[in-house]
């Protein structure tokens, strides 16, 4: 996380009583964290309700993930390696890698 600039923290979602199903559960979840911002995936726009999450402050994103390309060490490029390949690979470049051609749309 240190080396993506990630300072969010984690936490386990077994430490809460979190209720509800799909698009229910991840706002009960964003209430629980005091989350302003939630980023599904491209797919939750199949069963997310927007004007809940709106209605209670919730910015949603819908993210479309484009897998990068970046320069690994051993022959040709291997689609769907972990981020660990990518840090050992590409480390000072890691975050910029990871989010280019990835940009979210705002609901």
């Amino acid at each position: 996380m240190k080396f993506l600039d990630i300072k969010t923290p984690i936490v386990k979602a077994s430490d809460y009583n979190f209720v509800g199903q799909k698009s229910n559960l991840v706002l009960d979840m964003c209430l629980n964290l005091n989350a302003n911002t939630y980023i599904f995936g491209e797919m939750g726009k199949k069963y997310a309700n927007p004007d809940l999450f709106n209605s209670n402050g919730i910015s949603l994103y819908f993210q479309n993930y484009k897998h990068p390309m970046y320069t690994q060490i051993n022959g040709n490029f291997l689609l769907n390696m972990s981020v660990i390949d990518l840090l050992f690979n590409e480390e000072p470049n890691s975050y910029d890698i990871l989010m280019s051609g990835n940009k979210s749309k705002i609901n």
